[in-house]
């Protein structure tokens, strides 16, 4: 399936109200995302599902390479991500992870970390493009 058509597809169950919690955002959005972009949802090294961070977590450390996170990706309930958005970040900065991402599935919020830079692979980078389409 083309992204152009996992994102209208994603639009239309966001408009009839089918992601009803965080899980099913996680599940029905950002996971097939990712997976539409070319990261392997299935390979736990690499897409990190409850990433922890000092007794916390964040839902997704994108790796590249194996276990070297390069993307937090923090997952809110449609309609549910005001205000979460500063501990993700903080996380992201404090740890070297040079993006991190806030999503309700419906808004896709990012910020790069400038001062910390690294090789990135081509699935990283569609990422990076796709995201802001969303």
């Amino acid at each position: 399936m083309a992204i152009s058509d996992h994102i209208e597809r994603v639009r239309q169950n966001l408009r009839e109200g089918r992601y009803h919690s965080e899980a099913a955002v996680s599940q029905g959005i950002v996971l097939p995302t990712l997976h539409e972009l070319g990261w392997p949802v299935f390979n736990t090294s690499i897409v990190i599902p409850e990433y922890s961070i000092e007794g916390r977590r964040v839902d997704y450390a994108l790796c590249h390479p194996e276990s070297h996170p390069v993307v937090f990706i923090e997952v809110k309930k449609v309609g549910l991500s005001d205000g979460a958005d500063r501990q993700l970040f903080e996380y992201a900065f404090m740890l070297g992870v040079p993006m991190a991402i806030l999503t309700d599935g419906q808004e896709w919020s990012s910020i790069f970390l400038a001062s910390r830079v690294v090789t990135m692979s081509a699935g990283f980078t569609k990422l990076i493009s796709r995201a802001r389409s969303l």
